[in-house]
């Protein structure tokens, strides 16, 4: 994502450290999506509070329920999962990796 432009990392004093968090990039695309997070969209409320960004929206949860929806949501859950697990990994690997050079 960031050979594509859509993450930065913080510059420090000289050089960047490997550990630095990946920040979004301010971009077209990423403003559009604020936007679009910010008029309620319900359905893109449902997957974001499902993603655990945004508010628990159970109103508009109870709207939208159906098979589809469902299956949809499902696969979204499993997404964060497989998400987390791949940034818990990478922390511990960013972590081994300074250690080794402190050492």
């Amino acid at each position: 994502m960031e050979k594509a432009g859509l993450l930065t990392r913080p510059r420090g004093h000289g050089f960047r450290l490997r550990s630095a968090r990946a920040v979004p990039a301010d971009t077209e695309a990423r403003r559009g999506a604020e936007e679009r997070r910010v008029s309620d969209e319900p359905v893109l409320a449902v997957l974001l509070a499902e993603a655990g960004i945004g508010e628990d929206s159970s109103e508009a949860r109870e709207n939208l329920i159906g098979d589809a929806v469902a299956t949809v949501l499902a696969a979204v859950g499993d997404a964060v999962t497989r998400l987390e697990a791949v940034r818990l990994r990478r922390d511990v690997e960013n972590a081994a990796f300074n250690n080794m050079w402190r050492a």
